[in-house]
């Protein structure tokens, strides 16, 4: 897929091995490969004085470790080499580089060792974790626990090979005493695990090497196998919607907001104004009856309508037929929900609403307290968007709480029970769609994040963002990766110059413009 970045599961990277190795491409030579390009890029950092120890598992990630060691050595690096598991117990492409390792020894004298923890060096400039890949899942055992503690007690830097050892490379949990690297060398595309959960924290600075696995083929083995995309500038700037020369606000895209209450008056103004600041030409706010004398005054650009009230103080659900219907008939896309309450009124009138729009909606907030599973499923028709952070998720699927150690796999299932566009808000976002009759459904990981957005409104102007850029035809997946991505793109931008811990929500309102432009 274009400009989005490629996450692929374990299953999908194994797949694309086995699929290159059918087509010719052994498998000693891609971990030639991975472990000489792992060695010219460490090469870039290293000073004459810098020594190097590499532990070495028993697997691929192993034999990766051995090429890198070869390649460094060669390059005149002296190199400590020290094996979580004896020869004997080398699995058959990685016992190759082992040997091969060993047998050059003898002509690299001053520049390469095999080495046991007793006789080894004190102090290493950097340490190379090659000991578990993809494969690793749950508690880190023996001897990889132990040589992921002798590289932190010996080496001043950490340097992963792939992952982490002891990372999940699917979810991105880590075990106790998994290794936390300065910077990981990952193959051929980065792994769902390094951007979710304590993923992050335990990779330091991710660079991609390629290895002789051509991206089409990581893409199809995704697609089959599992894994993600991930949001890239390039990809936004692709998708984001241009208006024509000779737009007029109603062709430049109409969204249609139905927010807000007299208990929560900021979130129909931050909602609103999101959806006319991502480029939506006529945004038209919908709020209580009783909330337009306080929230009409500061809405200058945005026209303001009321929502007569039922008797429970909520919205009357009788009013799509008087108020609303009009103006659906005139409207791109609908957010609905920010600051609305949960009255029992206003989840019939939510209800309503959505049965009466038959275009792309956004469901936030309280919006989403007034739909089922059920509800979606039967009517979503892969138009909506629901954006559900983890207790709004716990509290629509009727449990007190969702596990959501594999966030990727939790947005993809929903989106394909719920036939709608799931946004599972947290770090990181995840946006899945549902699959159609021709493709799988693409889950893409939102890549810029900060702590700065964890602050109250920040959801409020998602959503905004969302129906601006539905209502200017981008498809629900596109629209709400984009709005995801530009978000997190500005609280970045406000983090440069200041402390992260004072970002508003309204603060993304003055940003998101510059982050357009750019």
């Amino acid at each position: 897929m274009p400009y989005l970045d490629l996450l692929p599961s374990a299953a999908a990277m194994r797949a694309a091995d086995a699929t290159a190795m059918a087509a010719g491409l052994t498998a000693f030579a891609l971990m030639e490969n991975a472990g000489r390009a792992a060695a010219q890029h460490l090469l870039a950092s290293l000073l004459p004085e810098h020594t190097v120890l590499v532990a070495c598992g028993r697997g691929g990630n192993g034999g990766d470790g051995f090429a890198m060691a070869r390649a460094l050595a060669e390059a005149g690096v002296y190199v400590e080499v020290w094996m979580a598991h004896p020869p004997d117990a080398l699995r058959d492409d990685a016992r190759q580089h082992y040997d091969l390792l060993q047998r050059l020894a003898p002509d690299l004298p001053g520049y390469l060792a095999f080495v046991t923890e007793e006789t080894m060096g004190a102090d290493f400039t950097y340490g190379v974790d090659a000991l578990l890949g993809t494969g690793q899942t749950g508690p880190l055992r023996p001897p990889e626990a132990h040589g992921a503690a002798l590289l932190r007690s010996r080496a001043s830097l950490l340097v992963a090979l792939d992952v982490p050892t002891g990372l999940d490379a699917d979810t991105g949990v880590a075990a106790d005493g998994a290794v936390t690297a300065l910077e990981t060398l990952t193959f051929a595309a980065e792994k769902p695990g390094l951007r979710l959960h304590d993923g992050p924290a335990h990779a330091g600075v991710v660079t991609v090497l390629p290895i002789g696995l051509p991206a089409p083929l990581l893409e199809r083995m995704l697609a089959a196998h599992g894994g993600a995309f991930a949001s890239t500038d390039d990809w936004a700037r692709a998708v984001q919607p241009r208006r024509a020369a000779d737009a007029h606000k109603f062709s430049a895209g109409t969204a249609l907001v139905v927010a807000g209450s007299d208990a929560y008056l900021g979130a129909p103004r931050l909602a609103a104004a999101a959806a006319a600041r991502s480029g939506a030409g006529y945004v038209r706010l919908v709020t209580a009856a009783d909330a337009v004398p306080l929230v009409a005054p500061s809405m200058l650009d945005i026209p303001t309508t009321a929502w007569p009230l039922a008797p429970d103080g909520g919205l009357d659900p009788t009013a799509i037929e008087t108020t609303v219907r009009e103006m659906l008939r005139k409207t791109n896309a609908l957010v609905v929900g920010p600051g609305l309450g949960r009255a029992a009124s206003t989840q019939e009138a939510v209800r309503r609403l959505l049965l009466a729009f038959d275009g792309p909606a956004v469901i936030d907030a309280d919006a989403l307290a007034a739909v089922t599973p059920d509800f979606l499923h039967d009517h979503a028709s892969g138009r909506w968007v629901v954006t559900p952070h983890a207790g709004e998720l716990a509290r629509l699927v009727g449990t007190d709480r969702v596990d959501l150690t594999d966030r990727v796999a939790v947005a993809r299932d929903l989106a394909a029970r719920w036939n709608a566009v799931v946004v599972l808000k947290g770090l990181p976002s995840v946006v899945a769609e549902p699959p159609s009759k021709d493709q799988p459904g693409r889950v893409a990981v939102s890549t810029p994040h900060s702590p700065a957005l964890a602050t109250a409104g920040t959801g409020d102007v998602l959503a905004g963002m969302i129906g601006g850029f539905l209502a200017q035809g981008l498809s629900p997946f596109d629209a709400a990766l984009l709005a995801l991505h530009t978000g997190g793109r500005a609280a970045l931008r406000y983090a440069r110059r200041r402390a992260e811990t004072s970002m508003q929500a309204s603060d993304l309102l003055r940003l998101v413009p510059r982050l357009l432009a750019r």
